[in-house]
């Protein structure tokens, strides 16, 4: 409905430095650094009887470089050691880091990629702020509702509103881990393994 609309015209006329002006210093600047996504798969296959040394050298890279393993899947049938190790590096320590895992074997098979999501951040940044600038304003036309129906009209648009907030607070917190870190999956086998 469309009733918080009509409470909100008092609002108005109470200056524009009101409420606006409170959250509107974000701290995001005029210009927002380029915010890019780097991933990587590498083939690595390594010398028999040097699996379990490879993938422990591959944890001392990632935290070497600031970052972690986030996921390790191994397996060993048939005597035959195998699995993927997915590492997440800072982002500026991507190529870094993707030199030293090359030098653990022979490489197979390696593809890498970089997604510039500046302007999709820079998009969800926006909206987050109109999101709770709009959110701000209904709180204030909430204190002033009389009627029932008026009430329930604005607490239903707070409620639209705070969803699609946390859904784009979502994103955003998505886009800075993706950023941030870049991911690099290695699978590692031993020489003469089929891939």
């Amino acid at each position: 409905g469309g009733a918080w609309f009509r409470l909100l015209l008092p609002l108005a006329d109470e200056g524009a430095g009101g409420a606006g002006s409170t959250g509107s210093s974000t701290g995001t600047g005029n210009r927002l650094e380029p915010k890019i996504v780097r991933t990587g798969s590498l083939d690595l296959v390594v010398a028999r009887g040097s699996f379990d040394r490879a993938a422990a050298r591959l944890t001392t890279l990632a935290t070497g470089a600031g970052g972690f393993v986030s996921a390790s899947q191994t397996s060993a049938l048939d005597d035959a050691p195998q699995g993927t190790i997915t590492l997440r590096v800072p982002v500026d320590r991507f190529d870094d880091v993707v030199a030293q895992v090359r030098k653990l074997g022979t490489v197979a098979a390696l593809t890498t990629g970089s997604q510039d999501v500046t302007g999709e951040y820079s998009d969800v940044a926006a909206r987050i702020k109109a999101l709770r600038d709009e959110r701000e304003q209904i709180t204030l036309v909430l204190g002033r509702a009389e009627t029932i129906p008026d009430i329930l009209s604005v607490r239903d648009r707070l409620a639209v509103v705070q969803s699609e907030l946390e859904q784009l607070q979502g994103r955003q917190q998505v886009l800075d881990d993706q950023t941030s870190l870049s991911t690099l999956a290695v699978s590692l086998r031993e020489k003469g393994q089929p891939a």
